[in-house]
């Protein structure tokens, strides 16, 4: 795991971007399919994030795991990179929840605007921390 410069964390924040995007658009579906569901935990989860995150770790994880059960890689290679993986994600969520906020005071706009720019921020700096 060494640093990223410059062109592979926006690279990376590309794909990241592109996987909240496509992970949105399955969290719109599953909340329209499951629209006036009784189940209190159901719509709980569906008002929350934790569904897109769910599912983004998910395909974060599925690279090494297929690695992993295809014998290409070790367990503790397996358990370095989930490891990895697993914490640039929650860098990267964290970097947009406070981008969006700083950016709120802006309005819808720039809370989209700093959602990206804080998750762009958080790749690079975990790029260049090399962890």
């Amino acid at each position: 795991m060494g640093k990223k410069d410059a062109d592979d964390a926006a690279k990376d924040m590309a794909k990241t971007v592109g996987t909240i995007t496509a992970a949105g658009g399955a969290y719109q579906a599953a909340l329209t399919m499951t629209r006036g569901t009784t189940s209190h935990l159901v719509n709980t989860l569906l008002r929350s994030n934790v569904g897109v995150l769910v599912l983004q770790a998910g395909i974060e994880l599925s690279q090494p795991l297929k690695q992993y059960v295809n014998g290409e890689i070790t367990g503790q290679k397996f358990a370095q990179d989930a490891g990895y993986r697993v914490t640039s994600l929650a860098a990267s969520w964290e970097g947009a929840e406070c981008g969006a906020a700083a950016g709120a005071i802006l309005g819808p706009l720039g809370m989209t605007g700093g959602a990206l720019l804080g998750g762009m921020i958080a790749s690079i700096a975990m790029g260049l921390t090399g962890n």
